[in-house]
């Protein structure tokens, strides 16, 4: 099939006004990523430097100081420009198939910087990537949903959503954010599979299309959701859990899994998910006894994994 040639523009991306001089400079020597326009990238990517293929196009690109990090429909190319005068230039390519868990991190309310931190199935420097993104400049509700079309869906999934993108783009706003953040920490809400799900599709726009959640569990301000796709997990963070931080975990590269039952003086089972993701070997669920049956888990990942 066709390729779909879509762009996402820059105002699609940032959500508040331009920088002032002093906040550019930083955000420059500082290395953040902001939002720029594709078409003329495009255009060089595909005449003078020729580095992109005949149906590739890319979709939305960042741009740090002289470096430059294109999402493609294809892969995510990064172009870091090198030396004083700039000749040597090095084009990095990630296969969104190499992609083998991703995690996105808002910005909370004093930190300039949202961040995107990629694992892939490769060796030493490219096994972890990690960009950050100018607040206000780079729309990681955006990125993250873009990401788990391409690395979680089918191909048909991630053209409709690339498709989609050109007329309705999902931006994330404080109403957005402040709603689903009281639905995380509320301790009064059950860990209902279908309540996050509609959360997790209206609140903070994350699932694709075919995908839906099958088992949620809470600890303290933390969630973590299982659906047909994926493991996610959802960190509160910082005093006042302005900070969201979401890591997916695809089921593809879940490698084994263990329950344990809780003992006679237990409060909690446990759920042991073994994964190829750097860093995050071994995964450990708790889940209240009164809460939740580990069997189910157990049965979860059985159907998931072995079948």
């Amino acid at each position: 099939t066709d390729k779909p040639s879509v762009q996402i523009k820059p105002s699609m991306l940032m959500i508040s006004a331009p920088d002032n001089k002093v906040e550019s400079f930083i955000s420059k020597i500082g290395g953040d990523q902001r939002a720029i326009d594709v078409t003329e990238l495009n255009r060089q990517l595909h005449s003078q430097q020729q580095m992109l293929m005949e149906d590739e196009n890319i979709i939305m690109a960042f741009k740090a100081g002289r470096d430059t990090t294109a999402f493609t429909n294809l892969r995510i190319l990064s172009i870091d420009v090198k030396g004083i005068t700039g000749k040597r230039v090095q084009f990095t390519s990630i296969e969104y198939s190499r992609i083998i868990s991703f995690a996105t991190e808002s910005a909370g309310d004093w930190d300039r910087d949202s961040e995107l931190k990629i694992y892939t199935r490769n060796l030493w420097n490219l096994q972890k990537i990690k960009l950050d993104f100018r607040k206000g400049k780079a729309d990681i509700v955006v990125i993250q949903k873009f990401l788990s079309a391409m690395v979680l869906g089918s191909h048909d999934d991630a053209a409709n959503y690339l498709n989609n993108l050109g007329t309705t783009p999902t931006a994330a706003n404080p109403v957005t954010m402040a709603t689903f953040l009281s639905y995380v920490t509320e301790n009064s809400v059950k860990e209902d599979a279908h309540a996050t799900e509609e959360h997790l599709r209206s609140e903070m726009p994350v699932l694709v299309t075919d995908e839906h959640v099958e088992h949620c569990f809470r600890t303290g301000r933390d969630m973590f959701v299982f659906s047909t796709a994926r493991v996610l997990f959802i960190d509160v963070q910082g005093l006042r859990g302005k900070k969201l931080l979401y890591l997916s975990i695809p089921l593809r590269v879940v490698t084994g899994f263990a329950v344990e039952t809780a003992g006679h003086m237990d409060r909690d089972a446990e759920v042991y998910i073994h994964t190829d993701v750097p860093a995050k070997e071994v995964i450990q669920q708790d889940i209240l006894v009164k809460r939740g049956d580990v069997m189910e888990m157990h049965e979860f990942f059985t159907e998931k994994l072995m079948f």
